[in-house]
């Protein structure tokens, strides 16, 4: 079990709600600080690099990846997202898996396939 699994699963109740607070209370979709913030509150270590520069050479092993601020060729217009890096795993809370990244790379297919809607905020941590 992860320790940031671990470390959600200690939490009271109240500290729970206080932990969806902080992260569903934004407004929009969360922004590189909010997540830098969220971490570091919670001792979870944070990468992040951008969807455009992910290279089978990207040497860390987990990191948050940003789909940019604009459409591209590489986010084939799904830009303002987050996807999660896992080793060469990629989660993808849209079930999309039309972006533009090398064949080492996979993703982690989910049931049902698509967990969020488009244009919408949502973050699963337990």
């Amino acid at each position: 079990m992860s320790d940031a699994k671990v470390q959600v699963d200690n939490l009271n109740k109240s500290e729970k709600k206080q932990l969806d607070k902080d992260v569903f209370d934004t407004g929009n979709a969360l922004s590189d600080d909010q997540l830098k913030s969220f971490c570091k509150k919670h001792q979870l270590e944070y990468n992040e690099v951008l969807l455009s520069e992910l290279t089978n050479k990207y040497p860390k092993k987990c990191a948050f990846i940003f789909t940019g601020e604009q459409p591209d060729e590489f986010n084939r217009g799904a830009d303002h997202h987050w996807l999660f890096l896992y080793g060469d795993k990629i989660f993808d809370s849209y079930g999309s898996h039309d972006y533009k990244v090398d064949s080492d790379f996979s993703y982690i297919t989910t049931h049902p396939k698509q967990l969020q809607e488009y244009n919408s905020v949502m973050v699963i941590f337990y």
